[in-house]
């Protein structure tokens, strides 16, 4: 029953990422050639530079559950 759970947390965590991933190509296609006022830019990097480290944070927590669930077959 625990191995279930644990497949679980990580497909969701995977799924999580490639969502933050979509995210992230999304804002950098949008603002590639846009030409923001100052404000804007800013607001635009520091969402950009979360999404990036919210789907890093989520993509190492998938591999370290994985990782788990391979090490304890």
């Amino acid at each position: 029953m625990g191995i279930i759970i644990v497949w679980i947390i990580y497909f969701v965590l995977l799924f999580i990422s490639l969502f933050y991933a979509g995210v992230i190509i999304y804002h950098v296609l949008k603002y590639r050639y846009d030409d923001l006022p100052r404000e804007q830019g800013q607001y635009a990097g520091r969402a950009l530079a979360l999404y990036v480290g919210l789907g890093g944070l989520l993509l190492l927590l998938s591999i370290v559950i994985a990782l788990s669930m391979i090490l304890s077959l």
